[in-house]
């Protein structure tokens, strides 16, 4: 019975590593290598990932962090995706001493 126990304990120790890996690999940009790689669990990862997008964590459970990473970054696309096809304004006019108006660069006003 032991040696079940051994098994199943390297087994959940190994998923725990795999799933910090992939939890580092997706935040490691916006946290940063070297901070991502001081940290060995996933939600421990996503946690600072979230903060640092500028949301609360508090009363957010352990496994709850990877989801809300999720929403974070779609929110995050969705923002920036309407951000930068906002049309730019074209309708200002030079104003009448400039040189794109006309007038000459030498011309003091």
């Amino acid at each position: 019975m032991r040696h079940h126990s051994f098994d199943a304990a390297i087994k959940a120790d190994r998923n725990r590593k795999r799933e910090a890996d992939v939890a580092r690999a997706r935040v490691a940009p916006i946290i940063g290598m070297d901070a991502a790689s001081r940290m060995d669990h996933a939600h421990s990862l996503y946690r600072e990932a979230i903060q640092a997008l500028g949301y609360q964590t508090a009363g957010i459970s352990s496994e709850g962090m990877g989801p809300m990473f999720e929403m974070a970054m779609q929110i995050g696309a969705r923002q920036h995706r309407a951000s930068s096809t906002a049309p730019i304004a074209q309708d200002a006019a030079p104003a009448s001493d400039s040189p794109l108006a006309g007038a000459s660069a030498r011309r003091k006003a």
